[in-house]
């Protein structure tokens, strides 16, 4: 016995609407960055402070497997650093103080000589914000203007880093 194959409209019609939906969601995904399913949320900034938040999202679980973790969700609660470059060369000794910070950081450099050393501060998402030389032991740091978060001030002799250090700006 023969199977006859039937060519059926809507079959062709759904398969074309799932292709072209699936190709516009992709397209979309793909242009806006984070997205969150929720049943409300928004942000708000001022100059020195935001808040972001969501209710109900959908899909917020956490998944452990050895030392591996995957937190599912669009608002994480903590931002671990893994690693901080630190090298111990002999000769240095370099400290950064008052951390927490207001307005700004003095870094205290106790080296042999200050001719090829700067200074890099960079936020939290490792954009560089400002940069300067160390020319003495005591150098100064403004954080004015800058909103409360962490900050990583990169120390270099010579484009060789000796120290990256974790500024928190209150």
């Amino acid at each position: 016995m023969k199977q006859k194959t039937v060519k059926c409209s809507l079959c062709k019609a759904n398969n074309l609407f799932a292709s072209v939906f699936l190709t516009f969601f992709l397209s979309l995904s793909a242009a806006q960055g984070q997205e969150v399913i929720s049943a409300a949320g928004n942000h708000h900034e001022s100059d020195d402070k935001s808040i972001s938040w969501t209710l109900g999202e959908t899909v917020i679980e956490t998944f452990k497997a050895d030392e591996n973790i995957h937190t599912q969700g669009f608002h994480q609660p903590v931002i671990t650093v893994v690693s901080i470059d630190e090298i111990d060369l002999p000769g240095y000794n370099i400290t950064a103080f008052p951390n927490p910070a207001k307005r700004y950081v003095t870094l205290n450099v106790e080296a042999q000589k200050y001719e090829n050393m700067s200074f890099m501060l960079y936020d939290v998402n490792g954009n560089l914000i400002k940069q300067g030389r160390i020319y003495d032991k005591n150098t100064d740091v403004s954080f004015e203007g800058l909103k409360p978060a962490v900050y990583f001030i990169r120390i270099i002799e010579a484009n060789k880093n000796l120290t990256t250090i974790k500024i928190i700006k209150d």
